[in-house]
């Protein structure tokens, strides 16, 4: 039976150090090592949500580790990654959990004692992590489809589809203004890049 690791990451904060672990592990046991990401439906279009998408799959590109994604809406986490675990065949899972009071767990649950009780054998890695959150109060509202159109050497926002446009992507408006102010994200040639927007005009400088 093939032997592999599946890191599990939820904070891109914390994603070098559980690949790290993840990778001393498949290296010292000859395993296979996956990392997995779990993504909320209701979340999918929120600015701050692709950031952190982005950054996991950068470092995992970095690590050379495949990253599986899934969308899940009123599932259990412990029952998505079991149901991970048992379509790659992982023997070993890897999570990062910060440390929690008893009560804590009491009244919340436990990931841990969830996945305890739903792995069968399969090896269980808890590396505890840092407490830190990233905020769910968001600046932006939930992405839309949108356009740049180019005219001369200007660069234009337009939501609805025009006849002719330099790049399709997504625009998050900024959630304090009436005007077409935020962020413009989009794909080109499989690189990622962010744009300024600044009442309809388009802004080349990457907000990194």
């Amino acid at each position: 039976m093939a032997k592999r690791t599946l890191v599990c990451i939820a904070n891109y904060r914390n994603t070098e150090m559980l690949l790290n672990k993840g990778v001393e592990f498949s290296l010292g046991l000859d395993k296979t090592c996956y990392a997995l990401t779990l993504i909320r439906d209701h979340e999918t279009n929120y600015y701050e949500n692709t950031r952190t998408l982005d950054e996991i799959e950068s470092i995992a590109s970095d690590y050379k580790i495949p990253l599986l994604k899934r969308t899940i809406s009123n599932e259990k986490v412990a029952t998505t990654i079991a149901e991970v675990v048992v379509e790659k065949k992982i023997d070993h899972v890897l999570i990062g959990q910060p440390r929690r009071s008893k009560w804590d767990m009491l009244v919340k649950g436990s990931l841990v004692n969830d996945l305890l009780n739903i792995l069968i054998d399969v090896d269980l890695t808890i590396v505890e992590v840092s407490k830190d959150k990233i905020s769910h109060d968001s600046e932006f509202d939930i992405g839309v489809s949108a356009y740049i159109v180019k005219e001369d050497d200007n660069y234009t926002l337009s939501l609805d589809e025009p006849s002719t446009y330099f790049i399709e992507g997504v625009f998050y408006q900024r959630t304090k203004t009436d005007f077409q102010s935020g962020v413009f994200k989009a794909k080109k040639d499989e690189e990622i890049f962010i744009v300024n927007v600044s009442d309809g005009e388009v802004k080349w400088t990457s907000l990194d």
